[in-house]
């Protein structure tokens, strides 16, 4: 399947970005043509300051993908409950929505 398919079904996925480095992915979206990742939980106040994440290329493949020298799989169960938990979470709360592309352009320097 598609990444784009995978995004849309709700498929709890975190990304590897380097040996033995895994992150959850709370949100994945294209902005400014470009893909990024949001972590899970980026609206937590004790959250790290660097929870978005550009990722260089296009995502390739029908899971696991890749994108550069990264590797997006779905989530093992070390992430799944606490990726669906943040995921509940963003679609019960609308505002979140528009805070995350707010956000990204900001942290980013990414235009629509």
């Amino acid at each position: 399947m598609k990444i784009e398919e995978a995004i849309e079904q709700g498929l709890p996925l975190e990304i590897e970005i380097g040996p033995g480095h895994v992150r959850a992915i709370g949100n994945l979206l294209k902005v400014g043509g470009k893909w990024v990742f949001a972590d899970a939980g980026w609206d937590e106040p004790m959250h790290s300051s660097h929870q978005f994440h550009i990722l260089e290329g296009e995502i390739t493949g029908e899971g696991p993908w890749k994108v550069g020298r990264h590797i997006i799989r779905e989530a093992d169960r070390h992430w799944r409950d606490e990726i669906k938990k943040w995921m509940k979470h963003y679609r019960e709360t609308p505002t979140l929505q528009q805070l995350l592309l707010d956000n990204i352009k900001d942290s980013l320097s990414l235009d629509d």
